[in-house]
């Protein structure tokens, strides 16, 4: 087991992922903003594919991976906007690598795009050539119960498991000074059943026209 522990003071959360490295780990992360984890997981992915929905972050994201001593062919930027199948067939298109393990960092914030995040996750999820295989994990700070509720009905509406983590069994020790354990989540999130599912699903954009920018 591969412990990946990161720190950012800037959104007080800590992300910590259990990933067996035995098996080839492709990882996709998304909503990345500067990118921190995706890098990080270069240490020990065979390859990390590193998303943001906004041009300006995409840009700045390959300037970072220019400036990062990262193995040439082991990650790579794309733009991906959440919530419609299209934009993910788009992402992967010239890819010959479909990641099995999803991460993000602080992205359940608006109840609004709670569902469009869902569908990308499963999306995703389906997209792995093992479903089984298939993992995400999302660290977030909960600001609403109402946002987590909301997230929970959804993800069962769409055949996903969630299992939070314990903080105390991921947290580091000793704790740092600036950090509270209040309300932060670490959440496991797969198919609930993947024997029985539907990998062309394609959820009704239409009763929902919206992408998000993440």
């Amino acid at each position: 087991m591969f412990l990946v522990s990161l720190f950012s003071p800037n959104h007080s959360f800590i992300i910590h992922l259990f990933i067996d490295v035995d098996i080839d780990v492709d990882v996709i992360h998304i909503c990345t903003g500067a990118g921190l984890s995706g890098f990080y997981c270069t240490n020990f992915a065979r390859h990390v594919t590193i998303t943001d929905g906004n041009d300006v972050v995409v840009r700045l994201l390959n300037k970072n991976l220019a400036s990062n001593e990262v193995k040439t062919g082991s990650c790579s930027v794309k733009k991906l906007l959440w919530g419609q199948r299209q934009y993910i067939e788009e992402c992967f298109k010239d890819e010959t690598v479909i990641p099995n393990v999803i991460i993000g960092a602080d992205i359940i914030l608006w109840p609004t795009y709670t569902k469009t995040l869902l569908i990308t996750l499963k999306y995703l999820l389906l997209l792995c050539d093992d479903v089984w295989k298939g993992i995400a994990y999302v660290s977030y700070i909960e600001r609403a119960h109402t946002t987590t509720s909301l997230l929970h009905s959804i993800a069962t509406e769409f055949g996903l498991e969630i299992n939070d983590v314990d903080v105390h069994t991921f947290l580091p020790d000793p704790m740092p000074l600036d950090l509270s354990t209040l309300e932060k989540r670490l959440l496991v999130i797969r198919l609930k059943d993947p024997s029985n599912v539907d990998k062309n699903w394609m959820y009704d954009e239409n009763t929902d026209d919206r992408s998000a920018p993440c």
